[in-house]
């Protein structure tokens, strides 16, 4: 197989790989933690994943860190096996997550 063919065979698979993923909606429900010291939960909801995902990773950041730090994640029930998350608490919190169960 010539390079040139080669080249856009993995240019249209890395493009409709790139469109299955780039369709998702990740929305933060924000709120307010009315005193210091006092803890909230805030969910981080993922519309959509193409089938077959089996594994995610993104990161958490706060949008002003001088106001609030990340405690704790509490991560889905599918995902409950081996995730890894870094420590905490935080600014910022790196996430990856394991579908066994597909």
């Amino acid at each position: 197989m010539s390079k040139l063919k080669f080249a856009a065979i993995l240019a249209i698979i890395v493009s409709i790989c790139i469109s299955a993923v780039s369709g998702a909606a990740i929305t933060a429900n924000g709120g307010t933690i009315p005193a210091p010291e006092e803890t909230r939960n805030f969910s981080i909801v993922i519309d959509s994943l193409p089938d077959g995902l089996v594994a995610c990773g993104f990161t958490i950041s706060l949008g002003d860190p001088s106001r609030a730090d990340i405690t704790g994640v509490i991560v889905p029930e599918w995902a409950s096996f081996m995730p890894d998350v870094s420590p905490v608490p935080a600014d910022s919190v790196d996430i990856f997550l394991i579908d066994w169960e597909g």
